[in-house]
């Protein structure tokens, strides 16, 4: 080999030197990235994991509301049907001294 031939070599192995380095470089930007992307995800997870609390207490709460209005509405239906029987009542009342007015 001659200087010149060593040159050339020498030439190329910068050039290789200084290409891999760029890919290094690179390399270590998309990892840098790719670990921000992790933490993003992680943090996104625990939002994803307290909604799903959230919607499961708010699950809970309806099923007791529901509890509630089914509750209400019974008792609704008592009272409509107690208005009933005291307005049969009344009724009732109101015609004995009809009746004991056409006896006498």
């Amino acid at each position: 080999m001659t200087n010149d031939d060593n040159k050339v070599i020498k030439e190329l192995l910068e050039v290789i030197k200084n290409k891999v380095g760029k890919i290094e470089t690179k390399q270590g930007i998309q990892s840098i990235e790719i670990q921000s992307m992790r933490d993003q995800l992680y943090v996104f997870n625990e939002k994803l994991d307290e909604l799903k609390e959230d919607v499961n207490d708010v699950k809970v709460s309806l099923k007791k509301l529901d509890k509630k209005a089914d509750g209400i509405l019974e008792f609704a239906n008592n009272v409509d049907e107690t208005a009933d029987d005291t307005s049969k009542r009344l009724t009732r009342i109101e015609r004995i001294p009809a009746i004991s007015l056409a006896l006498k």
